[in-house]
C-alpha cells in the first residue's frame, strides 16, 4: 500500500459525503475524496485512517493495529453527559425545551470554563459537557467525581433564568412534536410499543383523523405502537457515557470484550426512558428508538429489496449493538453473521493486523460517511483531523474502540447508560463501571458470552420493569480464560441482575469482586463513600431501589390528571418536571426518592 492509493475514486456513493447531516449544504466545491487525501501526512503523526468504503488505509493507520502501538503509561477515564434545557411556565403549568445551547456555549463563561469542556449536541436544547482534564482511578480521584458533577451544573444553571433549568433526563417527557432521510429515500420510522391501559386508544393511542390523507405515515405505522418520524426521537435522547484508555491494543481489545457483555446489562439497571412523544411506552429505555432514528440503510441494504451489484445486506443500524469481539476468532463467540468490506480486510491482513480487528475495521468501511459539520468544513487540511474523527464517530456503537491521538492512547467509550436524575446516581454509576474494570483487569476476568446473546440481552433489558422481571444470559465461570475450556452452551446461563451484581450459590456477583479488589489496593479510610455508591447499585440490582423509568411510570399513573389511556399531559409533564428539580434541588438523601415503599 502507499499514499496514491488514496487518489482512487470514492466510488458510487461518495458524492453524497458533499452534504452536511444538518441541513444538506455542500461542500463549497471540496469533494469529500480532496479533504481526506489532505490528511495523509497527518495521518503518519497520529494514526488516523480514512473511513470509507472506496479509500484505502495508509500504511501508518495499519501500523496502529499492530501489537505493541500506542502505548499509554497511565490510566485516565473521562465522562460525558448529555444535558437539556428546559422552562417553567409556572402560570400555565406548561414545561418546555429551552432552545438556547447555542447562546450558552457562546458565553464567556461556558467556552473560558477551566474544569469542563461544553460543546452541542443534536438538539438546540441540548449541551454535553466532559471534563476538560481526564480522570485518574486514585481513590481520591473516584470520590471527587459527585462534586464536580454538581459543579458543573451550578456553572450552567446561574446562567439560567429564574424559570430556567440544566436537567439530566434521558427523555423530554412530552416532545409532540436530513441525511439520514436523504440517503435512505424515505422517512424515518421509529415504532416503540404503547403501553397498553384500560382506556388507550387502539391501535395506535391516538385518533389519526388529524393528521389527514398521509399515507406514508400510515404505512408506516405499526399497530400498538407509538409512531415517531424524525431523528429527534432517537438522537434527542441523553445519555451518560463513560470512556476508559488502554495501556495499549492488546489491553483495549481484551477490556472492549469483557465490557460488550455488560452493555445491556448496564442499559437495563439504568432505563430512565418510559415516555416517548408524550405517551407511556412498554418499553423502559430509549435504545429502540435510537436505532431506528439512525436507520439510513436503504430498502436493499435491509434486504427488503433484491441486492443489486455494488450493494451489501447490512443486518445492524448506524446505532446498535456491538456485532464481533476484538481479542478472540472463535466463531462460539463471534456467532452473528456481519457484512465487511473483504477488500479493505484483505489489506489488513496482508500487513499484519490481525484477523478480528481487520474485519473490525472493515466493517466500518461498509457504510458511507454521511456527517460533516458545516462549521468545520474549512480546515488546514494537512494538520486538522476532525473529518477523519466524524467518518469514525459516525458509527454509533453500544461499546466504541477510539483511536490514539497525539495526548491519549487506545480508549473505549461505553454508550449504553440512560441518564439518572441525580449527580449522586450518575457519580455512582461511574465509580461502578471504573472500579469493574480494575477488576477485569486486575483478576483477568472473563465475561464473553455468544454476540448473538448479547443482542438477546438488549431486548430483555428494554422491556418494562426488567430489572426484576428479565434474566440475562451470562457467563458462569468469570474467572476461567477461555483457552482452558471448550466453548459449548453450557458457559452461560440465564441470571437475573441481582444475580449478576450480587451474586448467588457458585457466581461470586461483580459488586462482591470489586469489594475484594478495594481490599487488596486501598485502606479503609479511603472508601467511605465508594461504599455508599456501590450500596445504591447493589439495592437498585436488588430492586430495593426503583429504576428511574419504574419511579417515572408510577408517577404518571398516580398522577390526578391521568386518563389511564397511556397519554402523557402537559400538566403531568409540568408537574413531573417540577418534582424532578425538587429531588435534584435535595440530593442529600436523592435514593430515598426512589425505594420502594
Amino acid at each position: 500500500m502507499n499514499m496514491g492509493m488514496l487518489q482512487r475514486e470514492c466510488g458510487r456513493r461518495i458524492n453524497k459525503g458533499k452534504k452536511e447531516l444538518r441541513g444538506g449544504e455542500k461542500m463549497k466545491g471540496k469533494t469529500f475524496i480532496q479533504t481526506c487525501q489532505g490528511h495523509s501526512a497527518k495521518m503518519l503523526k497520529n494514526s488516523a485512517f480514512v473511513l470509507d468504503k472506496h479509500i484505502h488505509i495508509s500504511p501508518a493507520a495499519v501500523s496502529t493495529y499492530l501489537p505493541g502501538s500506542s502505548l499509554a503509561n497511565a490510566v485516565f477515564f473521562n465522562i460525558k453527559i448529555e444535558y437539556s434545557l428546559i422552562r417553567f411556565d409556572h402560570e400555565k403549568r406548561v414545561v418546555q425545551l429551552l432552545l438556547n445551547a447555542t447562546s450558552l456555549l457562546e458565553s464567556p463563561e461556558v467556552k473560558g470554563s477551566e474544569s469542563s469542556v461544553w460543546t452541542p449536541e443534536y438538539g438546540e436544547y441540548m449541551m454535553e459537557g466532559k471534563s476538560r482534564n481526564p480522570f485518574g482511578s486514585s481513590m481520591a480521584d473516584l470520590n471527587r467525581i459527585e462534586d464536580y458533577f454538581k459543579e458543573r451544573r451550578k456553572s450552567i444553571k446561574q446562567l439560567l433564568g429564574p424559570d430556567q433549568s440544566l436537567v439530566t433526563s434521558t427523555v423530554f417527557p412530552s416532545q409532540r412534536t436530513q441525511n439520514i432521510v436523504n440517503r435512505r429515500k424515505e422517512r424515518i420510522s421509529i415504532n416503540v410499543p404503547i403501553y397498553k391501559d384500560k382506556n388507550t386508544m387502539m391501535p395506535y393511542g391516538e385518533d389519526l383523523s388529524v393528521y389527514g390523507e398521509n399515507n406514508e405515515m400510515k404505512k408506516s405505522l405499526k399497530p400498538g405502537h407509538i409512531y415517531m418520524d424524525t431523528k429527534l426521537f432517537g438522537l434527542g435522547c441523553c445519555s451518560l457515557q463513560v470512556t476508559f484508555q488502554a495501556a495499549d491494543i492488546k489491553e483495549a481489545a481484551y477490556l472492549y470484550d469483557n465490557l460488550i457483555p455488560l452493555t445491556p446489562i448496564m442499559l437495563a439497571l439504568t432505563a430512565a426512558a418510559p415516555i416517548h412523544r408524550g405517551f407511556l411506552s412498554d418499553t423502559d429505555c430509549r435504545w429502540c428508538a435510537l436505532v431506528q432514528s439512525c436507520d439510513d440503510r436503504t430498502r436493499q441494504e435491509q434486504g427488503l429489496e433484491p441486492l443489486t451489484i455494488g450493494n451489501s445486506l447490512i443486518k445492524k443500524t448506524r446505532f446498535d449493538t456491538v456485532s464481533s469481539y476484538l481479542s478472540v476468532s472463535d466463531k462460539f463467540y463471534n456467532d452473528f453473521d456481519y457484512s465487511y468490506d473483504a477488500q479493505q480486510y484483505g489489506l489488513l491482513k496482508a500487513e499484519g493486523v490481525d484477523e478480528m480487528m481487520s474485519k473490525y475495521v472493515a466493517q466500518l468501511l461498509v457504510r458511507d460517511p454521511i456527517v460533516l459539520y458545516k462549521e468545520k468544513i474549512d480546515q488546514d487540511i494537512m494538520n486538522d483531523t476532525d473529518h477523519i474523527q466524524t467518518i469514525i464517530g459516525s458509527n454509533w456503537h453500544s461499546l466504541k474502540l477510539k483511536l490514539p491521538d497525539e495526548k491519549s492512547g487506545w480508549k473505549i467509550e461505553f454508550r449504553t447508560m440512560e441518564l439518572q436524575l441525580t449527580d449522586f446516581e450518575n457519580a455512582a454509576l461511574v465509580v461502578f463501571l471504573v472500579l469493574l474494570t480494575r477488576v477485569i483487569l486486575s483478576f483477568k476476568l472473563n465475561l464473553l458470552v455468544p454476540i448473538t446473546k448479547v443482542d438477546e440481552n438488549f431486548t430483555s433489558a428494554q422491556k418494562r420493569d426488567s430489572t426484576n422481571t428479565e434474566k440475562f444470559h451470562f457467563r458462569k465461570n468469570i474467572q476461567k480464560d477461555s483457552a482452558d475450556c471448550e466453548p459449548t452452551d453450557d458457559i452461560c446461563t440465564l441470571m437475573t441482575i441481582n444475580e449478576i451484581m450480587n451474586g448467588k450459590d457458585d457466581f461470586p456477583g461483580l459488586i462482591p469482586l470489586i469489594h475484594k479488589y478495594l481490599d487488596y489496593n486501598y485502606d479503609t479510610g479511603s472508601r467511605p463513600q465508594n461504599m455508599k455508591y456501590l450500596k445504591y447499585i447493589s439495592d437498585k440490582a436488588a430492586g430495593k431501589i426503583r429504576t428511574m423509568a419504574q419511579w417515572t411510570r408510577q408517577f404518571v399513573t398516580n398522577h390526578e390528571d391521568y386518563k389511564n389511556d397511556s397519554v402523557v399531559s402537559e400538566r403531568i409533564a409540568y408537574d413531573f418536571m417540577m418534582e424532578c428539580e425538587k429531588i435534584v434541588n435535595n440530593e442529600e438523601g436523592c435514593p430515598q426518592a426512589f425505594i420502594r415503599s
